[in-house]
Parts: structure tokens; sequence; C-alpha cells
């Protein structure tokens, strides 16, 4: 009997984050926090914006102030092995790269991609994984 194996990526470890936007970030921030009972993760600014993480037992969210939202404003970040292993995958699934790729003060090396309906996601490798 033949053996089937499930095709794994190896640059795909697991879902890093999900990024969403808002237009106040103190007080989106308070509400999670209070609903969820969510711990502030890192406070930072990048290209201008300002970020918060937040975490739970198993997850982040990335919450991006921005004055007003945009046609997308969620997005999924990716935690992978590769930076240009992750790229070439999402290439193949018609993603182009269109920010990046960027390294953050956290240690972490992030690239965003986007594809021909508007969707974008970030791929982030951490330096401890």
């Amino acid at each position: 009997m033949a053996r089937v194996r499930r095709y794994q990526p190896h640059t795909m470890i697991a879902v890093h984050h999900i990024g969403a936007e808002t237009e106040n970030l103190e007080k989106t921030a308070a509400y999670l926090i209070n609903k969820y009972k969510l711990k502030e993760e890192r406070r930072f600014i990048f290209e201008g914006e300002r970020i918060v993480f937040l975490s739970g037992d198993r997850w982040k969210i990335e919450l991006i102030e921005v004055k007003k939202k945009s046609r997308q404003p969620l997005h999924t970040a990716f935690l992978v092995t590769d930076i240009t292993s992750g790229v070439k995958l999402f290439q193949n699934l018609g993603y182009l790269s269109t920010e990046g790729p960027y390294l953050l003060d956290t240690g972490w090396k992030t690239v965003f991609l986007e594809n021909e309906e508007g969707e974008f996601i970030e791929l982030i490798t951490d330096r401890n994984s």
C-alpha cells in the first residue's frame, strides 16, 4: 500500500498575528484588553504609524492607527523560517511583493505581499523561531 503524504511548505510555520486598522488606537486597545483579557505586548512606530501588539493565550492582534481605514483594513501575518522561500511560495499563489523586507527593532524581518484582488499578507521571521 502506497503512503500518502500531505504537502507541507517548509517555510510556513503558523499564523503570527492578525493585523487590524483602527482610527483610535487607545480606545480600541482598551476595549480589547478589557473584553478579551488581552495583554499589551509591545508598542512602536513604524513608517509613521503607531502600532500596538496585544496577545492572548495563543494569539496576537496588531492594531495599526490610521486616519482613515483602507479598502483592506485586515491582514494575516504568517511566521516563516525564511523570507525568500516564503515570498516565492506566495508568488506562486499570485501575490507580488509590495514592501520590504524590513528589519525591525524587535528582531523581526518582515515583507508585505498583495494579490490582484488587493488582499495583502505579511511574512515575518522571528529571531526566536
